[in-house]
């Protein structure tokens, strides 16, 4: 199912005819999973070594095409070795994951990406969500930012046909396989783990910074992307732990 997800992805095959940067961002993805896999399960320092040597490089190229996404990448891998999602729940982390972002929000640490968002959001765009979060009190801050992203990556900004189709084709199935995930959870094996925090760093950063619709169906590619593949590596684990060459 995963296969089939990604080849009839609408928006990465549409988005691929005249920006090819995003289908080639994916590519790199995946192949940054591949090799983080070697450092995360492999069975020697020798396996380990060369993971994280093309692992390196990879993320390098990431950080050309978007500088948070190759963060996001290496960040999750040291983040992948000490999580055990067997002993920790989402009922812990969602609260942590959310008094991390008051934190750093009140800190100050956000206000170059709040204010390349706009005070007002993007003005332009018939798809803007006029969504303001620059100068605004941590707790109006966090309330923002969850609607930003139930517009953005729960698709729930529908205002046209064409976003209703897309909510249809695209969000449907990714909240389908959250909730597999979810129910997988306490056979997440290290790769998965990987790969969800990923898709929870890199989501972060991206939905504080857009304030569009259109922008966002391309930005979220690599969120879906990473959803499928945390949810077929699932049900992979719930059978048998991941095996590793080398």
């Amino acid at each position: 199912m995963f296969v089939l997800f990604v080849i009839a992805y609408p928006s990465l095959f549409l988005f691929s005819l005249d920006l090819y940067r995003d289908p080639v961002i994916v590519c790199l993805f995946a192949l940054g999973t591949y090799f983080a896999t070697f450092v995360l399960q492999g069975r020697s320092w020798v396996s380990k070594a060369i993971g994280a040597l093309f692992f390196a490089a990879v993320s390098y190229l990431a950080f050309g095409f978007r500088n948070y996404l190759g963060v996001a990448m290496v960040l999750s891998l040291p983040l992948a070795l000490v999580f055990d999602a067997r002993r920790t729940g989402a009922v812990f982390l969602v609260p942590a994951l959310l008094l991390s972002a008051a934190v750093v929000h009140s800190a100050g640490w956000l206000d170059p990406l709040l204010l390349y968002r706009g005070e007002f959001g993007f003005e332009r765009g018939s798809t803007s969500f006029g969504i303001g979060i620059a100068g605004s009190s941590t707790t109006a801050f966090l309330g923002l930012w969850l609607l930003s992203i139930a517009y953005q990556v729960l698709g729930l900004y529908v205002t046209s046909p064409l976003l209703g189709l897309l909510f249809l084709l695209e969000s449907v199935p990714i909240l389908i396989m959250l909730k597999g995930i979810v129910r997988q959870r306490f056979a997440l094996g290290r790769t998965a783990i990987y790969v969800l925090t990923f898709v929870t760093l890199y989501t972060a950063v991206w939905t504080l910074g857009n304030d569009n619709m259109g922008t966002a169906l391309r930005l979220r590619i690599p969120t879906y992307v990473g959803i499928a593949l945390a949810w077929a590596l699932a049900r992979m684990d719930a059978l048998e732990p991941t095996k590793v060459p080398m």
